[in-house]
């Protein structure tokens, strides 16, 4: 187990020294900080409201999706940020910098990420057709952590897993309480 430990710590800081060659791109940092920004949960409660338009059951069914997704994503990854208590990129010996300030002190998994993910699953789950802005939404949001210098690989790849997951089991539940039903 320890072998695995060491193989993917390697790759980690691998991962992460060469996505700090694209520091020195002021307009692509920028826009990752742009994009790392909207997953900072502001617009979050918006999501809900643009779904209104299509009437006030889908409105509620994305805010019911939501905040039920939340409501597991949150002490989820909170549970094992504090179990795994994995340093930042930029607190290790490496050499790494971070171009952001993190909210938190650990790493693993990446909160922005997971509620990247869980929102992108949210909306997809209700209008299908968009699948390819929401997915590249989210991509970049967890590449720009990477790329920021605030997590690793897998703590990112760990974060889009919470999500899907917090994503699911909230549909889940609120299906088989019969709350998304058609």
């Amino acid at each position: 187990m320890r072998t695995v430990w060491i193989t993917l710590q390697v790759w980690d800081v691998s991962g992460c020294q060469r996505a700090a060659f694209a520091h020195g791109k002021k307009r692509l940092i920028r826009f990752l900080r742009q994009v790392s920004f909207t997953a900072d949960g502001w617009f979050y409660p918006l999501v809900p409201l643009a779904f209104l338009a299509q009437g006030a059951r889908t409105g509620l069914a994305v805010l019911l999706h939501l905040a039920l997704g939340f409501s597991l994503l949150v002490p989820a990854f909170k549970l094992a940020k504090h179990a795994v208590k994995r340093l930042r990129p930029m607190e290790g010996p490496w050499g790494l910098q971070a171009l952001v300030i993190p909210g938190d002190a650990f790493s693993f998994p990446s909160g922005h990420t997971a509620s990247a993910f869980l929102v992108s699953a949210v909306v997809v789950g209700q209008a299908p057709a968009l699948l390819p802005p929401m997915a590249a939404w989210a991509l970049t949001v967890a590449l720009g952590r990477v790329v920021l210098g605030v997590h690793f690989p897998t703590d990112v790849l760990a974060g889009g897993a919470f999500g899907l997951a917090a994503a699911r089991g909230a549909r889940a539940l609120l299906d088989s309480a019969g709350w998304l039903a058609a």
